[in-house]
């Protein structure tokens, strides 16, 4: 059963970047407007990086690059204190969330870790 959490912890982890790129292609595809390149490399980015987190493949470096993502994107993206009251409380939620996001990947990368560390 223990050893099942990690496996648990990646799938978890995967499925937000998989269904968010599921979600992005689903609008490119869709789309009235041409799509703009960008678009398409999130789709793609976001894809890979679900695939690579759901296979384990080079899991810590994976683990870290995307717990830098999520850090990275928490300190731009949802940087609360930029904004007025009214959308504040919103940009902190997603800010916190970016920060727990990155926690997880953080503990999978040290799992990872002391996994090989173990032998």
């Amino acid at each position: 059963m223990v050893a099942a959490l990690p496996v648990l912890a990646r799938v978890l982890l995967a499925s937000l970047f998989i269904g968010m790129g599921i979600a992005a292609l689903a609008g490119a595809l869709t789309a009235d407007a041409a799509v703009t390149a960008g678009t398409w490399a999130r789709v793609i980015v976001e894809l890979a990086l679900g695939a690579l987190v759901l296979t384990g493949w080079q899991a810590r470096w994976v683990a870290l690059l995307v717990a830098a993502l999520m850090l990275g994107e928490a300190a731009t993206v949802h940087a609360f204190w930029r904004y007025a009251e009214a959308e504040r409380a919103q940009q902190l939620l997603h800010c916190l969330k970016n920060l727990a996001i990155a926690g997880g990947f953080l503990l999978l990368a040290g799992n990872d870790f002391a996994r090989r560390a173990k032998g």
